[in-house]
């Protein structure tokens, strides 16, 4: 059974529990000047009922389109759904330097060949991509995916990251996309920090 505030993993690529499905598009239909596309389901949460995470694609429509990822928490509570929250996962970045969104959920052989190479002796946890969401074109290229990721230690849970792979520099770095659950966040930087360091003149490939 789930601890009450903690979240419980159960990521599904291009599905949710259909209850949360059927009332997925009236619940963010309702929201002017953007579109949400769901990409995965991430999992539940007991609070004053159950929260659930949605990672979605952003399209803001006011102006000049921007996609964005982020993730919607929708809260159900005695068979009703509504909107608890909308937190930004990534944000698109400018053309030069910036990060660009790509979702795709089959990921292709050869960014995937990349994020094995980028992980080379990366010991203490298992890291399994589920969606490559784009890229960012420094020291050859920074691959971005939604993953699961699970430390190697008895009784240890599942939980999900957004990492970063490099395999030029063979790096990795991790996000937090749960906002306040300590997960692998403190190893990683936040992609909004990120593109405003490279939009304020950072040197393209420095990272913050």
């Amino acid at each position: 059974m789930t601890d009450f505030g903690s979240w419980d993993i159960k990521v599904q690529v291009g599905g949710m529990p259909q209850k949360l499905a059927s009332a997925f598009a009236g619940v963010m239909g309702a929201l002017i000047g953007a579109q949400y596309t769901p990409i995965a389901y991430v999992g539940s949460q007991l609070v004053n009922g159950v929260n659930h995470a949605v990672l979605c694609e952003q399209v803001l429509t006011t102006g000049k389109d921007t996609t964005n990822i982020v993730m919607v928490i929708i809260n159900e509570r005695d068979g009703v759904f509504a909107l608890a929250g909308i937190e930004r996962v990534i944000e698109q970045g400018a053309p030069l330097g910036g990060i660009k969104i790509d979702v795709q959920t089959e990921i292709p052989a050869e960014i995937l060949k990349e994020f094995e190479i980028a992980r080379e002796g990366y010991v203490g946890a298992t890291i399994t991509p589920k969606v490559y969401l784009g890229s960012q074109v420094v020291k050859g290229a920074n691959r971005i995916f939604f993953a699961e990721f699970e430390n190697v230690v008895p009784n240890s849970k599942p939980e999900v990251t957004v990492v970063v792979a490099n395999a030029t520099t063979k790096r990795l770095a991790f996000v937090d996309v749960l906002k306040g659950k300590d997960t692998v966040g403190g190893l990683g930087y936040a992609f909004t920090w990120m593109t405003r360091q490279n939009a304020l003149g950072a040197p393209l490939g420095e990272w913050p």
